[in-house]
């Protein structure tokens, strides 16, 4: 089963969890995946399924010559239309939001396509 996706929203990739896991703990996959796009820049983690909808559900890190700079890694917030895609996204895909620590309170707000605050 994979761990993580990643999508390109605006100017960054975006890693999405796809379940309980939490894709920070496997960033040498996530290194190996971005290295087969050529990108270089800031990644955005959306931790939402392993840590909720904290303030710690966004962390962004620099991804240079092929690797992260694992002290560039910090809270961020991102737009209202980013976390729109975002709610459309795990609409979308269902099983993983089943999958995770979420309650099933919030599940059933993004299921309402409210977008989470």
């Amino acid at each position: 089963m994979k761990k993580f996706e990643i999508i390109k929203r605006g100017n960054y990739m975006f890693i999405q969890s796809v379940s309980y896991n939490n894709p920070i703990n496997n960033l040498n996959q996530v290194a190996k995946e971005l290295r087969k796009y050529k990108y270089e820049g800031n990644v955005i983690f959306d931790l939402l399924l392993s840590t909720g909808n904290t303030s710690n559900r966004f962390l962004v890190s620099r991804f240079l010559n092929r690797n992260f700079e694992t002290k560039s890694f910090k809270k961020t917030q991102i737009s209202p239309k980013i976390k729109n895609e975002i709610t459309i996204y795990y609409k979308d895909n269902i099983e993983f939001l089943k999958n995770s620590i979420l309650p099933k309170s919030t599940i059933q707000k993004i299921v309402d396509e409210n977008q989470l605050d």
